[in-house]
């Protein structure tokens, strides 16, 4: 890890959480009775701290062929079915769940990735503006390069529009990866160019991933129109599903012995995506003929709060069973059982409506607490707040959580639990409530409503001083 990352310092950070941490200098273990298998610290910094390695020491003292024969050995033990990371997702309330990926979910899930992107064909240079931390990152990024020789482009430490438009031109980079978010900052500085200096600037560019949120068809064309593209591909997933579950928007024309074509030219089109039927029924050898062999190994259906299958057209929620999914939520048993039944459908909580030509689109979560609902019984409105809440025979009763606790910010998850929580720590804050705004820009802000102590003359300067380096996104 770095020591330090824009306002957050993670050395300290990590001290906070684990306060019975031992050290024995620089460049040696460390040792915790709360978490025993906690032991090595590794610090990408010039500067030498207690209990951590350098990353460059590292480079030097294990890089040679001892260590990768042992390496080799682990190897050979692997099995494709073992977890082999811990990503932790979006959850109900302010806890993130760990979400446990096998080596099977996150190596296929690049590979096809790579693939639905026709990666194969050619040798690509991908700017990557999402960081390696988010699923995005290392499975449609990291593997999925890995898997199809693609060269990733890293402009800068961290997202910098201006970074990416240089990489674009000076790297000469055919794809780029982003949220929606990103493409947005990226427009705006892309659209003060001259349209001739934009054709001669993105010129090796041909296509452009989304994910991470939802992307309006505005910005869509205003992607394809900017940056003089020919697609622009959209990315369905979730943590859990390792991530990508749809990704569409892949065609490519063809001559007779099935190479693209150039530009301009003419020839079959060819489409793959999840739009694609399952197969022709009792008929495998044309499903093969007009399919493939590498139609995705994963199902899908949208279902009804009776989980009865609904006709296409109608809102429901999305299941998904498949390769993708992942094994289970690390030491949550119930959660996991909420989420994934014994006969592996996994319930995405996300309202779709699937059309008959095989296409669809996430129209909201089944709990959104963006959404506002109104009922009207015996002439009354009533007002659904999403809280949730227990009321007594005595009239009386109390909010104990939340239906839908969720912020999702250019496309990272918030938990209006974790900021509330915070900002009752600050001495002039009585009550404070945390929920999304929507924003043209990263799809959804993060707003407070907040009630102070009598005669406090909090200004909003000195409660964003009070977050600095403490709260993510503040």
């Amino acid at each position: 890890m770095d020591e330090t990352f824009k306002t957050q310092n993670y050395l300290n950070i990590l001290k906070e959480a684990v306060r019975d941490l031992k050290t024995d200098g620089p460049g040696t273990p460390v040792r915790s009775a709360a978490l025993p298998y906690f032991t090595h610290v590794v610090i990408n910094s010039d500067k030498q701290f207690d209990g951590a390695y350098r990353f460059q020491d590292i480079e030097l003292q294990f890089a040679n062929k001892s260590h990768l024969a042992t390496l080799q050995d682990i190897g050979k033990n692997v099995q494709a079915d073992e977890g082999c990371i811990i990503q932790f997702t979006s959850g109900t309330t302010g806890s993130p769940k760990a979400a446990l990926l096998s080596h099977f979910n996150v190596v296929n899930n690049g590979l096809l990735a790579a693939k639905r992107q026709n990666l194969f064909e050619k040798i690509h240079r991908v700017c990557i503006q999402v960081p390696f931390f988010h699923i995005y990152g290392h499975v449609i990024g990291i593997l999925g390069s890995l898997s199809s020789g693609t060269t990733l482009v890293v402009p800068s430490p961290s997202f910098n529009p201006d970074a990416s438009l240089v990489a674009f031109e000076t790297e000469r980079c055919t794809s780029v990866y982003g949220t929606p978010t990103m493409y947005v900052d990226v427009l705006a500085k892309a659209s003060r160019l001259s349209e001739e200096e934009r054709r001669e600037k993105f010129k090796s560019l041909e296509f452009t991933v989304s994910g991470g949120a939802s992307i309006s068809p505005d910005l869509l064309r205003n992607i394809r129109e900017v940056l003089g593209l020919h697609r622009s591909m959209q990315v369905y997933g979730m943590t859990e599903t390792s991530p990508v579950t749809f990704l569409h928007g892949s065609v490519k024309v063809v001559d007779s012995d099935n190479r693209m074509v150039p530009y301009g030219q003419q020839g079959e089109l060819l489409i793959r995506g999840y739009c694609n039927m399952l197969r022709y029924w009792g008929n495998e050898e044309k499903t093969k003929e007009i399919l493939g062999e590498d139609n995705w190994p994963r199902r899908v259906k949208v279902v009804d709060s009776d989980n009865r299958m609904v006709p296409y057209g109608q809102q429901g929620e999305l299941l998904i069973r498949g390769y993708c999914n992942m094994l289970r939520y690390w030491g949550n048993e119930e959660k996991t059982k909420e989420i994934l039944g014994e006969d592996n459908w996994l319930r995405t909580g996300d309202q779709f409506v699937l059309t008959k030509d095989g296409f669809g689109s996430v129209v909201g979560r089944i709990k959104d607490l963006s959404t506002v609902s109104v009922a009207t019984i015996d002439g009354v409105d009533y007002v659904w707040t999403q809280d949730q809440f227990v009321l007594t025979k005595d009239g009386f009763g109390s909010v104990v959580g939340r239906i839908k606790d969720l912020i999702i910010r250019g496309g990272e998850n918030i938990y209006p639990s974790e900021i509330e929580d915070f900002l009752t720590t600050h001495p002039d804050i009585l009550e404070a409530y945390v929920y999304g705004i929507r924003d043209e820009r990263m799809g959804e802000e993060i707003g407070a409503s907040i009630r102070l102590t009598e005669n406090s003359s909090l200004t909003e300067d000195e409660l964003r001083g009070y977050f600095k380096g403490k709260v993510s996104h503040c």
